[in-house]
């Protein structure tokens, strides 16, 4: 990645916005699709790089009726930062005893996947690490009863659970605690079920938190073209930079009842006491079945934010969010539990110094972060390194708009890994005044 450099100017954003479709959705769908062996004809409005990382590993792999096994052959996966989709392709790769070579990029390299190649490992998955950045990962996957003790990764757990209905016997997922982002998982059983897979979902059994129980022998059938709602992780830089920026901002087509974890960002807009409303029109043509859709138009405008105290340990994609927030509210705000499955400590301490760079009052505590807000004042602003990572170059991007002389950010290119068209958006929303 490069190391392009922009001028972030302080004016407020202001407009309207149709955020791309739903990253975590489309990943899904894909696959699910792909493994029908069907290819309808689809309008995709997420040009991302994860997306596209996702449909090049499908293609690569060939995936379908068609699919064979051949241990001569070896599948090289080019992930690039995705972690979604290392952590999908392992185990369906593995169900069709596919030798691959996952070749990592960026943070993605020091993710630790131990536990989940701990659990893949007893029925018949084999990892070779050729170097940080290349794994070679061999055998074939097998059915039968897997265990993930503790808190289970919820995108591991997701790519287990559609792998599992393409072997021919059953199986079982038995998890010790509440999976980490489990609406997510929820997220994954209701396309499979949508792909005509049965999945069983127990809660609660005998000391575990869940059991999935999957028949095998299934067969993929994703014949209908779904229409997909907006993306509330993108959406929610939008709506957070109104709310510190004095602006106001409208995101369409989004659904207030979506599996998307990050939908919460509303709630936690609420919380710091940022000015929300919701304007709801039916779909007719969204994929849902019985009930009538309705997506939303939501919109927040800028004014008094409120300290507050919020629990992150859930919402890993929404912490750059909360501490942008709680920097412009004021008073104090306590961010319990920061680190995650989700958010490692080397990335808190990346977002945070980000931010104290900026001229944010953050005190890192035991078990979580102490901000004390600067009330609508303005920070005094400067130049900052996004560390490559998307989620701190938009949050730096939308903190120019509470900072005096603005913001000279770089490595701004990494926002490509998720919203290629972010500057693009940005700047028409700052010309709107």
């Amino acid at each position: 990645m490069g190391l392009i450099t922009r001028i972030i100017s302080n004016e407020p954003i202001n407009g309207t916005i149709k955020v791309p479709q739903a990253g975590s959705i489309l990943h899904r769908y894909m696959i699910c699709s792909a493994l029908s062996g069907q290819d309808p004809e689809f309008i995709c409005t997420n040009d991302s790089k994860d997306i596209r990382v996702t449909r090049n590993c499908l293609g690569v792999l060939g995936l379908g009726e068609t699919s064979i096994s051949d241990e001569n052959f070896v599948y090289r996966l080019e992930c690039g930062e995705s972690d979604t989709t290392y952590k999908f392709m392992l185990p369906i790769a593995g169900a069709f005893g596919k030798t691959c070579i996952y070749a990592l990029r960026g943070n993605l390299v020091f993710t630790s996947m131990d536990q989940f190649y701990r659990v893949l490992r007893t029925h018949g998955i084999k990892r070779d690490e050729i170097r940080p950045d290349l794994v070679k990962v061999t055998g074939q996957l097998t059915a039968g009863t897997y265990i993930f003790p503790g808190v289970s990764d919820g995108q591991a757990l997701s790519g287990l659970l559609m792998a599992l209905p393409l072997l021919k016997e059953k199986s079982a997922v038995m998890v010790e605690k509440k999976p980490q982002s489990e609406m997510y998982v929820d997220m994954t059983i209701s396309m499979m079920r949508r792909a005509g897979i049965s999945i069983e979902v127990l809660k609660d059994q005998n000391g575990l938190a869940r059991v999935y129980r999957i028949p095998g022998g299934q067969r993929y059938d994703m014949k209908e073209v779904p229409a997909i709602e907006g993306d509330w992780e993108l959406a929610a830089y939008w709506l957070t930079g109104a709310a510190v920026s004095n602006g106001t901002v409208t995101c369409t087509d989004l659904n207030t009842a979506s599996l998307q974890g990050d939908r919460r960002i509303l709630r936690i807009l609420e919380l710091f006491g940022a000015k929300t409303e919701e304007k709801k029109h039916e779909r007719a043509d969204a994929w849902e079945e019985g009930e009538p859709v309705f997506w939303s138009d939501i919109t927040v405008k800028g004014g008094n934010l409120k300290g507050t105290n919020i629990d992150a340990s859930d919402i890993p994609d929404l912490l750059a969010h909360v501490v942008l927030l709680a920097s412009a509210a004021e008073g104090v705000s306590i961010i319990k539990n920061p680190v995650s499955i989700g958010m490692d400590a080397d990335r808190v301490r990346a977002l945070t110094s980000v931010m104290t760079e900026l001229g944010a009052q953050i005190t890192e505590v035991p078990d979580g972060l102490l901000i004390d807000g600067s009330g609508g004042k303005q920070l005094f602003g400067g130049r900052v390194g996004t560390h490559h990572d998307y989620r701190l170059a938009m949050m730096g991007t939308l903190a120019a708009g509470m900072c005096r002389k603005g913001v000279i950010l770089e490595q701004a290119d990494a926002v490509e890994r998720t919203y290629p068209q972010f500057f693009e958006e940005l700047e028409r929303l700052k010309q709107n005044r």
